[in-house]
């Protein structure tokens, strides 16, 4: 019966508040798997070509897309989601040390000329940097986004 149940996303993570909780302490798995589902719905998501070449790599750093410490009060972009999974994404330190409490469009740009140069840091920070700018309502949507697909991985796939 165990093996037969069909997991979603919501029961994998739980609430919404079980994220809040764990921020930088939640499992560097979660992360993984999110990558290789979204590789998995690339032509979904409009990334086919964008993410043709990218490699998954170890990465061992989580970062705060909005600034944890902002070094300017201008900067700080996501209060209610700081620590949250919409939030975070898991990079490589030295990538964490370069984007450090920068403000999200020095980051965004940093990123972006990386990506020309064909390097991606992470498919979740692709996305994310994506955006025009970047806030709460932001990463709930994109916290809401990635729950979606995994939902719909899971479903596919039991």
């Amino acid at each position: 019966e165990y093996l037969d149940a069909t997991p979603n996303a919501e029961q994998i993570f739980g609430t919404q508040e079980y994220l809040n909780t764990y921020g930088v302490g939640f499992p560097h798995y979660w992360f993984y798997k999110i990558e290789f589902v979204l590789w998995y719905f690339r032509d979904q998501l409009n990334k086919q070509e964008d993410w043709e070449s990218y490699k998954m790599t170890a990465r061992n750093s989580i970062e705060h897309i909005g600034p944890q410490n902002p070094r300017d009060k201008r900067d700080e972009v996501c209060i209610a989601t700081k620590d949250t999974m919409g939030n975070l994404v898991l990079v490589t330190r030295s990538i964490n040390s370069e984007y450090s409490d920068k403000a999200y469009g020095v980051k965004q740009s940093m990123f972006e000329n990386k990506k020309a140069k064909g390097n991606i840091d992470s498919l979740k920070s692709d996305l994310i940097y994506g955006e025009n700018d970047w806030n709460d309502e932001k990463a709930n949507e994109h916290f809401e986004q990635i729950m979606t697909l995994l939902d719909d991985y899971f479903e596919e796939h039991n």
